[in-house]
C-alpha cells in the first residue's frame, strides 16, 4: 500500500478506535514517524475543491432528443 492509502485507513480506524489503534497501525506498516504524528494531531489540511469543470456549461433543455441534430447557428 502507498503511504496515502495508509493515511486514509488510519485516520479512519482513528475515527473508530482511537488515535493509538492508529498509530500502532501506522508503525506495523512502517509509515515514517514524523508523517504519522503530523497526520494524526493536527485536522484537515486540504484545500477545498475549486469549482467543476463543467459547472459553467448551459443545462440541457427538456426539447433536446438524444440524437437530434445540433440547431444551426
Amino acid at each position: 500500500m502507498r503511504t496515502a492509502a495508509l493515511v486514509e485507513h488510519a485516520l479512519a480506524l482513528q475515527e473508530m478506535a482511537g488515535t493509538g489503534a492508529a498509530a500502532l497501525f501506522l508503525h506495523c506498516h512502517d509509515v515514517p514517524l514524523p508523517t504519522a504524528l503530523r497526520v494524526l494531531t493536527t485536522g484537515p489540511r486540504r484545500k477545498p475543491a475549486g469549482p467543476h469543470l463543467f459547472a459553467r456549461l448551459r443545462p440541457r433543455t427538456a426539447a433536446r432528443v438524444q440524437g437530434a441534430p445540433l440547431p444551426a447557428r
